[in-house]
């Protein structure tokens, strides 16, 4: 049976933490019917994202603690990459439970990601990749507190001075990953992590 036939099956709620793999492809349709599953806490990157119009469906999830967007598909039609990446820089409702977070080729400016970050309280884990418009550390000041692991992943055109790093010198991190991001940059920076990495 497929995904959208298990959503609509009448009784009591699926007590799904996260979709099964065998059906885990989701569209708008099937986007509709993901807060009708009050266990559901991981939506890793399962999403058709052209058949994708909204993300309204996220303000009707509390309880997710795991939500993945990535849009570094050469299949995406270009006006999907406009339409989730504003969908996600005009998002206003507090994910109080998201734990981890991934964002991979949106379009985001760096006030916006630091909008959006300020709506995930709890957040633990960030993996940002090929995101072009990330030129310092200061969109992830919202979540100094709680994160504990961050990658920022083939970003190595943004221009990671020294000063600029001195932000990391503020969190308690647990992992740190710069996958061709700041490279060679930061090893001659000698920028020290306090975090004792």
């Amino acid at each position: 049976m497929s995904l959208l036939g298990l959503l609509q099956l009448s009784g009591p709620p699926l007590q799904w933490s996260e979709l099964p793999s065998q059906h885990n492809i989701v569209n708008d349709t099937i986007a509709a019917l993901l807060p009708s599953l009050p266990y559901l806490t991981v939506l890793p990157s399962c999403f058709e994202w052209n058949d994708i119009s909204s993300l309204a469906f996220l303000a009707r999830m509390p309880q997710l603690r795991e939500f993945s967007v990535d849009l570094f598909d050469y299949q995406l039609e270009a006006e999907t990459h406009q339409r989730i990446s504003a969908a996600l820089a005009t998002f206003t409702e507090p994910l109080l439970n998201l734990t981890d977070l991934t964002l991979n080729s949106v379009r985001l400016s760096q006030p916006q990601l630091r909008a959006l970050l300020t709506l995930t309280p709890q957040l633990e884990t960030l993996y940002l990749a090929n995101l072009a418009s990330l030129c310092d550390l200061t969109p992830l000041v919202p979540v100094t507190a709680t994160l504990r692991s961050l990658a920022i992943c083939w970003c190595n055109h943004a221009d990671f001075t020294a000063d600029k790093l001195l932000l990391l010198q503020q969190f308690e991190l647990s992992l740190l990953n710069l996958e061709e991001s700041l490279g060679a940059r930061a090893a001659v920076a000698g920028v020290a992590h306090s975090a004792e990495l």
